[in-house]
């Protein structure tokens, strides 16, 4: 595989100018269903305007926002081999609510030739009480075809509230087809941090050592500091699932405005979790966002969106390879034993070998990368 320039601008990234993969009828590892053009709303085409980015409770997926119960068809072409159809459903919060939307239920059938077949009926998993709802995610397998049937296929998707009293939108977001993967896959990693961390200098004065522990063994085990910034560019969509953590735009010098659709061009990354992952702050816009919740509901969401998100996507299955942009606000001895935590996550899941690590050290207002951290993957014979 290609290795990439490391992502050290996030102007690239937020402007769209990422490839995208999954071209109908295309060998390709990933295929990203709203990538196709056979996209169908109640019968009738879907335009290409009304797939953007959405955002539910902290969480921004790239989705189609429909009306509670609508129906959605999609036409293609179904790989030959078995693999896996992931897919996320919710219920859009109303404006100005002041807790949580409820569930939604998704229901995704196949018409290939003469037969259809109801692929998945229920509530997608949004993870663990107290902070279960959002997007719920669903993993459905595609077992190996009839040939009698052909691959031509059409999959329909419906999703509806479960709290039925309130008319509301609701949301289809980023279904794929990827190849079914095994608890052995040990997918390739590259994973982009931009922080405030140390840079040369500081890590070669005499304090270092107490003040960056973490940041120190990560030079000490080969990383290389890289100034200027290398140019910047993701990973290629069409092999790799892209996924954003922390306040990206703030390396833009924006601010999110409104919470269904805020103001980042979601289109090179497959998600983004907007909390920052290790530091809690009350300006945060998805504290901001939220601020009618209850208190101790927003501190929980915030945490399951952080931290825990990051290394649940580091750890899931996967044959298709990762590629992770982090930001973060958090400071010296937060933000170092972050990284070390990091570290540790990537060694116990027997990740660390394929992973290439770069740390963006940013400065300044707007956050600007003066230079990088670079920790290439290792080499396998």
């Amino acid at each position: 595989m290609k290795r990439r320039s490391s992502a050290l601008a996030l102007s690239f990234a937020l402007a769209g100018c990422a490839p995208r993969g999954g071209e109908e009828g295309g060998d390709r590892p990933i295929v990203r269903l709203l990538d196709l053009a056979s996209w169908r709303r109640d019968g009738r085409p879907l335009a290409a305007s009304e797939i953007g980015a959405i955002e539910v409770c902290g969480d921004v997926r790239r989705a189609i926002a429909a009306d509670d119960g609508a129906l959605l068809e999609c036409d293609l072409e179904l790989p030959a081999a078995p693999s896996w159809l992931d897919v996320e459903a919710a219920a859009i919060p109303l404006e100005g609510e002041s807790a949580p939307p409820p569930a939604a239920r998704l229901t995704v059938r196949c018409k290939a030739g003469a037969r259809e077949t109801t692929l998945y009926d229920g509530f997608p998993s949004s993870g663990t009480p107290p902070t279960a709802f959002g997007f719920g995610s669903a993993r459905i397998e595609i077992v190996e075809l009839d040939k009698s049937l052909g691959r031509r296929a059409t999959l329909t998707f419906r999703v509806a509230s479960a709290d039925a009293s309130r008319p509301r939108k609701v949301a289809l977001a980023h279904p794929r087809i990827s190849p079914r993967a095994t608890a052995s896959d040990r997918p390739h990693v590259e994973l982009d941090l931009f922080c405030r961390g140390p840079d040369h200098a500081e890590l070669l004065a005499p304090d270092a050592a107490q003040r960056w522990p973490s940041f120190r063994r990560f030079m000490n085990e080969g990383a290389r500091w890289v100034e200027p910034a290398p140019e910047a560019a993701l990973a290629d969509a069409s092999s790799f699932e892209i996924e954003g953590f922390g306040p990206l735009e703030e390396l833009q010098g924006e601010k999110l405005e409104g919470v269904a659709r805020p103001a980042v061009d979601l289109r090179p990354f497959d998600s983004i979790a907007r909390t920052d992952p290790w530091l809690f702050r009350a300006d945060d816009p998805f504290v901001v966002a939220h601020k009618a919740w209850d208190p101790t509901l927003l501190r929980d969401r915030f945490r399951a969106l952080g931290e825990h998100a990051l290394f649940r996507e580091l750890a899931r299955p996967r044959r298709a390879a990762l590629h992770a942009v982090v930001a973060t606000r958090a400071t010296a001895s937060e933000l170092d034993l972050a990284l070390g935590r990091l570290v540790a996550h990537l060694r116990a899941n027997e990740l660390w070998d394929d992973a290439a690590l770069t740390i963006g050290v940013v400065r300044g207002e707007p956050p600007t990368p003066t230079g990088a951290w670079v920790r290439r993957r290792a080499e396998h014979p």
